[in-house]
């Protein structure tokens, strides 16, 4: 499987399964990166795949960084979720953080970022490391996974935090 195809896949399945678990029923639209949802009326607002939020840098040059998965509620308060998988590199988690950083200083606390990083054994930046440079994120979870058809291994912990935030907001 190719990186970015897992990431992909992860993305999916989380789309889908925050679809069921905070989302309208019969609300989802599109796959992939078009994939969408509204939220439940109690929480008002939107799930969507690639989700784009805008920063300013010092120098006023204006900035879009894409989320793997964006939610926003209808408060204005918005969730970006980053993934990480088998492209695990440092220069990512750094480039992700970057961006954090900036994003969270454009949007202030409208913005609650979580780094989502299912590390396999052996391959890629380890979790401790990876963990230290996303330091901008508001919350890093880090997940052996040996093999992602598992979803029992990793699915409940994401979920638990995600909605965790997204019903405190």
């Amino acid at each position: 499987m190719a990186r970015e195809e897992s990431e992909g896949l992860v993305r999916d399945i989380l789309i889908k399964v925050l679809a069921e678990r905070i989302g309208e029923p019969g609300t989802i639209r599109g796959e992939g990166t078009s994939a969408s949802f509204t939220l439940k009326a109690s929480l008002g607002g939107t799930c969507r795949a690639e989700g784009t939020l805008d920063y300013t840098l010092p120098d006023g040059l204006a900035v879009s960084h894409k989320s793997d998965i964006q939610i926003e509620l209808g408060s204005g308060r918005y969730f970006a979720l980053e993934l990480k998988h088998l492209s695990a590199v440092p220069d990512q988690f750094k480039a992700r953080s970057y961006d954090m950083l900036h994003l969270k200083r454009t949007l202030g606390n409208r913005l609650y970022g979580i780094m989502i990083y299912l590390h396999v054994p052996g391959v890629g930046t380890g979790i401790e490391r990876a963990r230290a440079i996303c330091y901008p994120f508001d919350h890093f979870l880090g997940i052996e996974v040996r093999n992602l058809t598992e979803l029992k291994s990793w699915i409940p912990p994401i979920i638990e935090k995600i909605e965790g935030a997204v019903m405190q907001a």
